[in-house]
């Protein structure tokens, strides 16, 4: 079974990122083939620092988000860390920030980023189903365990709109993105998919869902 690796820091403590290592991420990020290691992870605010000494765990009240990547040859897990750490630096100056950067910027401050912690589950290279399996469990057990998600989940809008979910959906790569809502728009109805989207978009009616559906099918057909 797939465990999360370790607790290493986002940041150093001069504000600035580490250098991105197999060492730091506990896993060799480059195959000889060229994929980039696929997975879960999940960021952690702990202002001690002590979680670095900690074995990772997703039923942990400082997780504030759980995520997943597939493996390809232009991105893998610690690339979605790349795109979170460079949201809360940069702010709306980063080309398509990500909407738990903007969120964490909101909530928690710029100035408090060191305080932010990252750990992996590499699962594999070139799969991509699985860890969406493995990062809607984890959501769902984090949900049923604390009764909320994480503090850096959903959208940065005060009020989710269908133009937000825009910007936030475009904060993933094209091609991942496609193959969300290629899993998750087919069964809109069934299989939990409907609940996992409020859950993604807190505050968008079953209206916006099926607009966002007809916005993706559009783009699936433009390919």
């Amino acid at each position: 079974m797939s465990k999360f690796v370790k607790w290493s820091p986002i940041f150093n403590p001069d504000g600035l990122r580490p250098k991105v290592t197999d060492e730091y991420l506990g896993f060799v990020k480059k195959n000889e083939n060229g994929l980039y290691m696929g997975g879960c992870y999940m960021y952690a605010y702990d202002t001690s620092g002590s979680i670095v000494s900690e074995t990772p765990i997703h039923l942990d009240s400082r997780v504030i988000y759980i995520g997943a990547a597939g493996s390809t040859k232009h991105r893998g897990i610690h690339h979605r860390t790349a795109d979170f750490a460079g949201s809360i630096t940069n702010g709306h100056n980063q080309r398509k920030p990500y909407h738990n950067g903007m969120i964490f910027r909101d909530k928690f401050g710029v100035e408090n980023r060191t305080n932010l912690y990252v750990a992996y589950m590499p699962m594999g290279y070139g799969i991509k189903q699985e860890v969406h399996d493995m990062e809607i469990a984890l959501i769902n057990e984090y949900r049923n365990h604390f009764g909320q998600l994480g503090a850096c989940h959903g959208s940065w809008a005060e009020t989710p709109t269908l133009d937000s979910v825009k910007m936030m959906i475009p904060g993933l790569d094209r091609d991942d993105s496609l193959e969300l809502m290629k899993m998750m728009i087919p069964n809109l109805d069934r299989d939990g998919s409907l609940e996992l989207m409020k859950m993604m978009i807190p505050g968008l009616d079953r209206d916006g869902l099926l607009e966002l559906r007809d916005l993706f099918n559009s783009e699936l057909e433009g390919d």
